[in-house]
């Protein structure tokens, strides 16, 4: 059966009709429930539903406003019935072999107020209606953020509520099919927004009913929603089931003696791979035979048993209580308690949830999980060519066709040893005797048992569960097959084969080459992804984005002096006003058109501009004549950039230049203060006492700063003028660097990247060197203009690829790029996007290898240091099957072991 719901958005015009009967004629659903129409039932002539075959059910209730819900069933549905409608929903009943069934149209409010009456609603019908129910519409709201493209995030409460109806109703959302969204807005790229409003629910007794229900998109025209159409099926066998073992059987007593009489009965004579495989086909039959006998319908069981137990305890209650009646219940409740047992094992290797291991029953939860992985996994229909067939031979028949075209051999291969040409060997002759060599019985019984049990079996039906158990009969026919594999090299056909799904899954794919594009690749390699290039690794951030729209100013150099960590914030925030002529000053008091005197406030003489306070007025000179005195500083200083820069260029100390800077600060806030406190509170503030507490500030800044002094007299001196303790600087710590050899077999790259610039002309070399230190080979190439990390990234890939041609597989690998180590070590690490591709395809290729990484001081990568600075100069990449001369001094520093000495403070 099918039904279709559709918010048309206007039925009156003609182009709209033409659409709908197109739709219904080639669909012929059973049930349509049109919404918003945008025009009175009665004004569609009756000719039009006879046309499409369509009569009406009936409307919803809306009092005073037009109906906003019509609904139609096809002329075989039979008694169809209205229980219950309102502004938003109509509740429909029919039978379908005597059972009644229901089914729920929504066209929801657009506002989160006007939806909860319709939640009310439908928890209502969910509490009263215990048959199948399925529940379709315009719910006008989303569950999430993942089912809406463009546009704000949505609104928390409006979620939140729908899933809160949908979780108290107990509903099952289907899987849609076709078009990840059902509206848009039809708007332009920058308004754009698209959403997933139209959607289907079901119960579980739905999907007991009907357990091959689908809901799919249909092509979006003359309105901004998508028709949904959804399908629904009883089972029908496609043939005869194929066989599975079942975990349960392990547990009955039964099972191992069947299993050995029939394993030792059987008589077959061939190779050790025919044998194994002929017992297994004369164990399924039996198997099953078997299980049809002892375990049967697992929930028919558990019903009977409760029967049962039902029965005798109603026994008890009316004949009275006897010992023969007690055991007859005692001997229930262990049947009882048994089938539980068996049907919760069932379901529960049916649903395949590993997550969920011993403990409290899950049976329920086991059949929805099972109930809604057949429902997902069956193919209701797929597009051959333009049309959407749904016939299942006709389904059938064209995945045949597909795979027998794509795996028929055309008779045009021709062997041009190619492979052999171009795939190096990278496996010696010892290894190859290694792999190759016939495994022992209890190596192959350790293989056999480390199968996870509870996976999928292949074709063949036998999980581990079935060669764990019968190990101990099964055990010597298995060893000899896999024992005759590795002798004769063959295998039997069949014997090995599985059935292929590899991930990712294709999820709702409209034809068949999508399922097998996905589910069947040849090469599994990165996805496509869009890529901002202004960013290193390639994505796109508020950051850029606020770049890109707003123009950065430049920097300017005095940033680094005025927001020291060490400074106090008000210190600061003067110096930048300041410098951004900021401060409310009498000038500038009067530009903004304020009557006041001009006069300066503190030497009241001249007119007050912020030079004139800070340098011209002869109380801000006192007090930067007694500061520059505590700094053996003769001169005073005319404006604040000289100021900045006095202390680089008289070779100040680290320590005194945080103190200079800071002194700066406190002295421009002291005589800022100092003229506050006399226009405001008309109090004096004397230039003693505002020494003083910039003599505690800077005090402060020193035990807030981290700068050391070089340990001269002239720093001690001043220093202590200021009344600090100087903090001398720590003698370095001398590192002895020395080049380590590799071990036997073993080949050791050391790698280097050099750029003049950042980014600039850049190059890159490394040299391979084997456990006695003789050079295996060297490079050095140019990369034109690029960062140093690229350089230092591009050696290592260009060393790897090289290592792979060459056929060495037991590799060092030693950068003096703590960068290129983490990309190396860990796997979650990206690097620049311009490198992604090749780098996925390096950490490709050291799957295969053995690789040691190791980080080494730049003292003990000279030789790769000297080749990398020389392929800057260079054109394209150099090798050299031994040093060559630019890094010959280099080499042999390394090959007779002297160190090289690394100073570090």
């Amino acid at each position: 059966m099918k039904t279709i719901f559709w918010n048309i958005r206007g039925l009156a015009n003609s182009s709209t009709q033409r659409t709908l009967r197109s739709l219904v004629k080639h669909h012929s659903p059973d049930f349509l429930c049109l919404a918003e129409p945008m025009t009175v039932i009665t004004k569609i002539k009756q000719s039009f539903w006879r046309s499409i075959g369509m009569n009406l059910i009936g409307v919803n209730e809306r009092g005073q406003l037009f109906p906003n819900i019509w609904l139609f069933c096809s002329t075989n549905v039979l008694s169809p019935l209205i229980i219950s409608s309102s502004s938003q929903h109509i509740f429909l009943q029919f039978n379908v072999g005597r059972v009644p069934h229901g089914m729920v149209f929504v066209y929801a409010a657009t506002t989160v107020v006007d939806r909860r009456p319709l939640w009310l609603s439908l928890a209502q019908v969910c509490s009263a209606f215990s048959g199948p129910l399925l529940i379709l519409g315009d719910f006008n709201s989303i569950l999430g953020a993942h089912e809406k493209s463009g546009g704000n995030l949505p609104r928390c409460v409006s979620c939140d509520e729908f899933q809160a109806m949908v979780d108290t109703c107990g509903l099952i959302l289907l899987d849609l099919k076709g078009s990840p969204f059902t509206w848009t807005n039809g708007r332009g790229l920058s308004s754009h927004i698209e959403m997933l409003l139209d959607r289907c629910f079901c119960s579980l007794p739905w999907l007991d009913a009907w357990p091959l229900t689908s809901c799919s998109t249909l092509v979006r025209h003359c309105s901004d929603h998508n028709p949904i159409l959804v399908v629904f099926e009883k089972y029908t066998s496609q043939g005869p089931s194929p066989f599975r073992f079942q975990q349960l059987w392990v547990q009955h007593p039964q099972f191992l003696s069947i299993v050995s009489s029939a394993w030792s009965s059987v008589n077959v004579y061939g190779c050790p791979q025919f044998i194994l495989q002929q017992k297994l086909k004369f164990l399924k039959p039996l198997l099953k035979d078997w299980n049809r006998t002892v375990f049967g319908n697992v929930d028919l069981v558990v019903d009977l048993a409760r029967i049962s137990l039902e029965k005798i305890q109603l026994d008890i209650s009316e004949a009275g209580f006897t010992d023969d009646r007690h055991n007859k219940e005692i001997e229930a409740h262990n049947v009882l308690a048994n089938a539980l047992l068996i049907q919760d094992q069932f379901w529960s290797s049916k649903a395949r949830e590993k997550w969920v291991r011993d403990g409290d029953r899950n049976t329920g939860y086991y059949q929805r999980i099972a109930k809604i992985r057949r429902a997902q996994s069956f193919i209701s229909h797929l597009r051959i060519g333009s049309n959407l067939q749904t016939d299942v031979s006709l389904l059938r028949q064209h995945v045949v066709d597909y795979f027998t075209k794509a795996f028929t051999n055309d008779g045009c291969s021709v062997d041009t040893g190619l492979v052999s040409k171009l795939i190096p060997s990278l496996v010696t002759v010892a290894e190859n005797d290694c792999l190759t060599a016939t495994p022992t019985p209890d190596e192959i019984k350790v293989v056999a048992f480390s199968m996870d049990p509870d996976s999928a079996p292949g074709p063949d039906g036998f999980s581990g569960h079935f060669y764990r158990s019968c190990w101990d009969f099964i055990g010597s026919d298995v060893v000899n097959a896999v024992c005759y594999f590795f002798e004769s090299g063959f295998i039997q056909p069949n014997l090995n084969c599985s059935f292929v799904a590899l991930l990712p899954k294709a999820l709702c794919a409209p034809i068949w080459n999508d399922v097998v594009r996905t589910t069947l690749p040849c090469k599994v390699g990165l996805d496509d992804r869009l890529i901002w290039k202004s960013a290193k690794d390639g994505n796109l951030t508020v950051a850029l984005a606020y770049d890109l729209k707003h123009t950065r100013l430049p920097r300017v150099p005095w940033a680094r002096f005025v927001w020291h960590p060490s400074f106090r914030p008000r210190n600061s925030i003067i110096l930048w006003k300041y410098l951004h002529r900021r401060l409310l000053t009498n000038d500038v008091l009067q530009r903004r058109g304020f009557q006041l005197s001009s006069v300066c406030s503190l030497s009241h003489h001249g007119v007050e501009t912020s030079h004139h306070l800070f340098f011209n007025c002869s109380f801000a000179a006192a007090i930067w004549w007694n500061l520059l005195n505590m700094f053996q500083v003769n001169s005073l200083f005319t404006d604040l950039y000289s100021f900045f820069s006095y202390p680089i260029g008289h070779g100040f100390c680290s320590q005194l230049s945080v103190i200079w800077w800071g002194m700066i600060g406190a002295g421009f806030y002291a005589i800022w203060h100092a003229r506050n406190a006399l226009r405001f509170q008309n109090s004096i503030l004397s230039a003693s006492a505002l020494l003083h507490s910039i003599r505690l500030q800077l005090q402060e800044i020193n035990l807030l700063s981290k700068g050391t002094m070089k340990n001269s007299v002239d720093d001690l001196c001043i220093l202590r003028r200021i009344g600090i303790l100087g903090r001398p600087s720590k003698a370095p710590k001398i590192i002895e660097v020395i080049w380590q050899s590799p071990s036997v077999f073993q080949v050791k790259i050391n790698t280097d990247g050099a750029a003049r610039g950042s980014p600039g002309l850049a190059g890159f070399g490394g040299i391979f060197r084997d456990h006695l230190g003789r050079v295996l080979g060297c490079f050095a190439g140019s990369l034109g203009t690029a960062y140093a990390l690229e350089a230092e990234l591009h050696a290592v890939v260009h060393a790897i690829h090289l290592a792979s041609l060459k056929g060495w597989t037991s590799l060092w690998i030693e950068s003096d790029s703590t960068l290129v180590i983490h990309f190396l070590s860990s796997i979650n690490n990206k690097v620049p996007w311009r490198y992604s591709t090749i780098w996925f395809n390096c950490r490709a290729l050291l799957a295969s290898m053995s690789v040691k990484i190791s980080h080494v001081y730049r003292e003990g990568n000279q030789v790769a240091d000297c080749l990398a600075n020389f392929g800057v100069d260079q054109v394209g990449t150099l090798w050299w099957d031994s040093c060559p001369p630019c890094a010959l001094s280099a080499y042999c520093h390394d090959l007779v072991g002297l160190p090289n000495y690394r100073f570090r403070l």
